[in-house]
Formats: structure tokens, sequence, C-alpha cells
């Protein structure tokens, strides 16, 4: 068994090779040739040896971990993701440290404080909560660790990737007008709420192109909607079939799980999709091809959301982006299927 050696000085003694190299070859540095670089990681596998970046941050001032907060692990943006912004740190030589807040701003700065303390060189916050003012967040700007924010309630920060939903509404109604329909019921979609605002804006300027009479030929129909799944989609198709007939006959979903709550319910009643009703979904889950009918859906392009994120965090050309709190807009992408119709 090879004996375990305990620093970047006795691995590159081992290897008969300069510190400089391995050092450089452990933290990923692009300076180093592949070949050098799988030779040294491989030699260190085989000795026990993993450097410290902890350690190394405390030498330096920085180490090559991104710290990143996330709000749970039940959404679906966020879990079907997660592997993905993992990659894109890990490819550029960094290493992620996720933690979890739970929606909770208190727990939000904690992690920004723990990031902080290690010395990360830098932080991703995904659906973050705090406002630019916060002093987590000045604190981590005091410390020179720059901050990307995905799809933060505040968009105002200096840097930040978001999807852009004015623009998925816009689309969204387009389809539904060559289709014929002129009437529209938007299901758990809250103007109160920062991104129900960001719908209601894309509502409204679609309303306007299309010759189109707000709240008469758009209709926010949320009063059950205290949540955003199977449960509230279905409540919400309820208080749509309570409505005057003549109704609307298409409906926009805040999400695909109130989409297909909402769908099974109008089922149960007898009504048709897309015959009867025409449904758009948001998110493009894994399930919206399965459903009966298959669910066109508004896809948030969320591997653009965090490919930019990473970019302007990580990259050379991103790192020299002068800071600007006009948000990096990623755009939408409707996927029709079966739901949509007259």
């Amino acid at each position: 068994m090879k004996s375990p050696v305990r620093s970047t000085s006795e691995l590159a003694a081992a290897l008969g090779i300069s510190r400089w190299t391995v050092s450089r070859a452990l933290n990923g540095h692009p300076g180093i040739s592949p070949e050098t670089t799988k030779r040294i990681r491989e030699a260190a596998r085989r000795h026990g040896f993993a450097p410290s970046v902890l350690g190394r941050g405390l030498r330096t001032g920085k180490t090559t971990i991104i710290g990143v907060c996330l709000p749970d692990l039940v959404d679906y943006f966020l879990t079907s993701k997660i592997s993905r912004l993992q990659d894109a740190i890990e490819s550029r030589g960094f290493h992620p440290v996720m933690q979890m807040t739970n929606g909770s701003e208190e727990r939000e700065e904690a992690a920004l404080a723990n990031f902080a303390a290690m010395h990360c060189a830098g932080v991703i916050s995904i659906a973050s909560k705090l406002k630019p003012t916060n002093p987590g967040l000045r604190g981590l700007d005091s410390s020179s660790i720059s901050v990307v924010k995905i799809d933060p309630l505040h968009p105002d920060h200096i840097r930040v990737v978001a999807s852009n939903r004015v623009l998925a509404m816009q689309e969204a109604l387009t389809h539904l007008h060559e289709l014929g329909h002129r009437r529209i019921v938007a299901l758990g979609i809250r103007p109160d709420t920062a991104y129900g605002q960001q719908r209601v804006v894309g509502l409204q300027t679609a309303c306007q192109k299309l010759g189109w009479k707000w709240k008469r030929d758009v209709q926010l129909l949320n009063a059950s909607a205290i949540a955003d799944d199977f449960d509230a989609g279905a409540a919400l198709a309820k208080e749509y079939l309570e409505q005057p007939t003549p109704r609307a006959r298409a409906i926009v979903a805040i999400n695909d799980r109130v989409a297909l709550g909402a769908m099974r319910v109008l089922q149960a009643h007898g009504l048709k999709v897309p015959k009867d009703v025409s449904i758009i979904g948001y998110d493009n889950a894994d399930f919206s091809p399965y459903a009966a009918p298959s669910l066109t859906s508004i896809d948030p392009q969320v591997s653009e959301l965090i490919d930019a994120a990473v970019a302007l965090l990580l990259d050379e050309s991103g790192r020299k982006k002068a800071p600007s709190t006009t948000p990096t807009l990623i755009p939408t992408r409707l996927v029709v299927r079966d739901s949509t119709g007259v």
C-alpha cells in the first residue's frame, strides 16, 4: 500500500516534479496539460492526498469554493438542475458548497456569513429574498467576494440572471390568439408577488399588442392560490367552473403542477382538453409530455440560466464585465403539445 502524503511538496517529490506544477494541476489551472493533470490527480488518489481548500484560503485569502444558496429541494426547477450547476462550476476548476435556506432570510444571511468565513471565490444565490442593502451582501462586497443571483425576489442587485417571465406570458397569449381564443383565465398568478408581478406585466403587454382589454379578455383567478401545487390547481379549476357561462376557453397556469391539477378536475366534470378548454403550463416539467393530453408548457430554459450565471461569476469575460443593475434576461421557449387547440 502506498504511504500517504500530507502536502503538495511530498506529492511533488514522489512524482519528481515541481510543487508549483502539482499545485496548479490540483487547482484546475488551465496552464497545465490534461495529461499532466490526470497523472498528478491519479497519484494524489493513490497516496490518499487531498489538498485543503480552506487551508489554501487562509494562505491566499481566496479558495476554489463557490458558495451556493438554495431555498429548498422540493421545487422542480431546483431538483432537476442541481447536477447541471455542479458540473458548470466543477468544469472550471471550482468546488461548490451548497447550503439550504428553506426560504428564510435569516438562514440566507447565515449562509453568506459562512461563505465569507470560507474565503469563497464567489457565491451563487438562487431565488434570494435579500435586498441589495442587506448587511450580509454588503459584507461579501467588502470582502471582494462576487455574488450572482438567479431569479431573486429583488432584481436590483448588480449581478442578476433571470427568466424573462414578461416575454413568456406574451408568447403564451400570442399562441392562444393564433388558435382563435379571445378570452383567457390565468390560474394562480398573483400580482402581489415578485414573480407574479412580472407575469402580470407580460399579460398586460400582450393584451395591448393583441387589442384585448385587460380584466375583460384576460382575467386573474387566484383566490385559492395559497400554494402552487396539484391541489391548488384543482381548487382553482373548481372556481373556474363556478364562473358564469360562457366561460373563457383557455387557461394559462402559474406552473405545470397547477395546470395538471386543474386539467384533472375539468376532465372529471366532462370538459375535454383542448376541445373545450386549452391549457398552458409553465416549467416544462418532466411529467408534462406524459399528461393526458400532453401539456403545452413554457420552458424557462433553466440550463441557460445556470450557464449564464456561472459564466458571469467565473469566466474571464464575466469578471471583466462592468457591474450592472440591469438583469441578464434569459428568453423562455413555448413547447407546444396537445393541450392547446380550438
